[in-house]
């Protein structure tokens, strides 16, 4: 009995290693990096090296994944893996040796010989290859004021004040709060001027007189009331409708691919012509309401066709505090290409075809590639760029409004559709907007990007969508 019980408790664990094989197996490249970092930030490099590497080797496109790994082989004391990870980061055409050479990760293995080899090849994959350069505020923060002087008045009775006098730019706000920020295009904090409830920040820039900016005081994490403010050279803000007079519809979906319900607001124009209707499908469609504003006027003005918006709700972040998990960020996973690379092909799925046959078929929507565009802003602006890169057949134009992560796919052999960018220079989303505009022109696409004097700041994407719109549904369509 002995024998066969020490068989049997053989055979049971043989079953529960082979489960755990088969579970690890299952997992996504994303879902093993994510745990990867949960053990990394636990201090436990050992499992953290084991993860990322069956990250990357899962999927090669996670390449932070096999820098991670690198890290984790050498702050476990595991010189010759870490290096073999290095090896293939280099053979892959990883190019940022500053930041490589900045990592504590690799104190221990710095005096090897081959470190200075590894360092040489990424040094020779920047020269070939340069990085992104890395995003400068374009503006100074002056010292914070110490004595209230005149500020006082600039308040006339409220309490908040903006004003530009020459290249500087000042905010002064009026609170009892301990600490103060400000937020919007501009998030910076604010500095107390001593002995007073008044907080100050004051910015030195050329320009200043171009800039658009929305922005709020968040007093002790209290959010305040959203402020508009364009410089007097500035392009001006499209006209908002008060009041809308088309039809704002808000509908629940179950998705199939994502296997859970999600909302859709849909906009549709006054006096709406017979036959299939245009349409912008729009990432964050929470938002929906505020883009139809300032598109109904220019279709009452008869600058752009009559056309409706379809804004598809975002996934929600599921963290609740702790460790980051990126496979609980489902607007993240479902908006960036390379983050959870499973699920941004559902949401795809589901934003494109599921969606598109529901407005099809509920409110007329065509179903011509001519007649339909994507825009979003931030990570909804990195979808706009990936979702047309992944499937170049749906869309007929897309709007990638300060886009995040630039996507790194390969260019499709079907044609592209036209692409028009917009982002600030206040922002560092500007510059891989830009990033992505370049490349696109490298593609044969035709593409334009438009530069605002902005940060990343929803005024900014509003005017940028009316300033794209007559371009992308003109009144007058040649077929």
């Amino acid at each position: 009995m002995e024998s066969l019980s020490r068989s049997f408790r053989r055979a049971a664990i043989g079953i529960l290693a082979l489960t755990l094989a088969s579970s690890l197996l299952a997992q996504s490249g994303s879902e093993l990096d994510a745990q990867g970092l949960k053990a990394y930030n636990a201090k436990e490099y050992a499992k953290s090296a084991d993860l990322f590497l069956k990250a990357y080797q899962k999927d090669h496109k996670l390449i932070g994944s096999l820098y991670n790994g690198a890290c984790s082989f050498a702050l476990v004391g595991q010189t010759d893996q870490a290096f073999s990870a290095l090896s293939e980061l280099a053979d892959h055409g990883y190019n940022t040796p500053d930041f490589l050479k900045a990592d504590k990760d690799f104190t221990s293995i710095r005096s090897d010989a081959r470190w200075l080899q590894i360092v040489a090849k990424i040094e020779e994959n920047a020269r070939k290859n340069p990085p992104p350069k890395r995003f400068v505020k374009p503006f100074k923060i002056l010292p914070g004021a110490t004595s209230a002087g005149t500020f006082a008045d600039r308040l006339n009775g409220q309490d908040s004040a903006l004003w530009v006098e020459g290249d500087v730019i000042s905010f002064l706000h009026k609170t009892p709060a301990k600490e103060v920020r400000l937020s919007g295009g501009i998030q910076e904090p604010l500095s107390q001027i001593p002995g007073t409830d008044l907080w100050i920040i004051q910015l030195q820039m050329p320009k200043w007189d171009t800039a658009i900016i929305s922005y709020n005081f968040i007093d002790d994490g209290k959010w305040g009331t959203v402020h508009f403010w364009n410089g007097a050279n500035s392009v001006p803000q499209p006209a908002h409708a008060e009041t809308l007079q088309g039809r704002l519809i808000e509908r629940t979906l179950h998705s199939t691919s994502l296997g859970e319900d999600r909302k859709v607001s849909i906009y549709l124009p006054p006096n709406r012509p017979t036959g299939p209707l245009p349409a912008v499908f729009m990432a964050d469609g929470q938002s929906c309401k505020s883009f139809a504003e300032v598109l109904e006027p220019l279709i009452l003005a008869h600058r752009v066709r009559p056309c409706a918006i379809v804004g598809v709700f975002s996934g929600q972040n599921l963290n609740t505090g702790g460790d980051y998990d990126p496979t609980k960020d489902m607007r993240a996973a479902e908006y960036l290409p390379n983050f959870v690379p499973d699920r941004f092909d559902k949401h795809l799925e589901f934003f494109t075809h599921e969606v598109g046959a529901y407005v099809a078929k509920e409110f007329g929507i065509s179903t011509k590639r001519e007649d339909l565009a994507v825009t979003g802003f931030s990570n909804g602006g990195a979808f706009a760029a990936a979702s047309v890169i992944r499937n170049p057949d749906f869309f007929g134009t897309s709007m990638p409004l300060s886009l995040g992560i630039p996507p790194v796919d390969p260019k499709p052999r079907h044609a592209m559709p036209r692409m028009f960018f917009a982002g600030g220079s206040l922002e560092t989303f500007g510059a891989s907007t830009e990033a992505v505009y370049k490349k696109m022109l490298t593609w044969g696409v035709e593409t334009t990007f438009d530069l605002y004097v902005a940060g990343h700041d929803q005024a900014m994407w509003q005017l940028a969508f009316a300033t794209l719109m007559p371009k992308v549904f003109p009144l007058t369509v040649n077929r």
